[in-house]
């Protein structure tokens, strides 16, 4: 959906996710996903921050529906910070274990972070990606095993996405 501040997108998607959760021929799990809790929307947005995103949420709530604490275990977190200590990402100010659970929220307020870490995934796209592709099949997985979802569909819906322009015409097509 498109249209203006304040005309009711997101009302719409959360009615379309009741719908979709309530539907009684094919039991689904719809994930919103908020991209403005994760992404500064006055920077150039990349294909990596789409994929890094949908990823993170989708296995936060697959340990939500597991019954388990996101913020104290998450399967994809562990997994993009070994993907980031692996590319050697220059952390002058903190180890990358010191963020932990912070990680996405440090990406998106801390642009020389947010720049470093959008070097080292696009250097390594295809890994990256397909790492981060493995980890979305487990987590749809998971969440149609998790005996709160009992799903068997798993629907993911981005929110915020439209608000994303660019503020620079060189970076009209990127984010486009």
């Amino acid at each position: 959906f498109t249209g203006f501040p304040g005309t009711g997108k997101t009302t719409e998607i959360g009615q379309f996710k009741k719908r979709l959760n309530d539907s009684k021929d094919l039991p689904t799990h719809v994930v919103v996903v908020n991209f403005d809790d994760y992404i500064d929307k006055y920077a150039p947005i990349s294909i990596t921050d789409v994929v890094r995103v949908i990823a993170y949420c989708l296995d936060r709530e697959a340990t939500e529906m597991e019954g388990k604490d996101p913020d104290k275990q998450s399967t994809y977190r562990d997994r993009f910070m070994k993907f980031l200590s692996d590319a050697e990402i220059d952390m002058s100010k903190a180890s990358l274990s010191a963020l932990g659970s912070t990680v996405m929220l440090e990406i998106k307020n801390n642009p020389t972070f947010y720049r470093r870490v959008d070097k080292a995934l696009s250097q390594r796209f295809q890994q990256f990606v397909n790492e981060a592709r493995e980890s979305m099949t487990e987590s749809v997985s998971r969440l149609k095993n998790a005996q709160l979802a009992h799903a068997q569909r798993v629907v993911c819906i981005a929110d915020v996405l439209e608000k994303i322009a660019p503020l620079r015409d060189d970076d009209r097509d990127s984010v486009e």
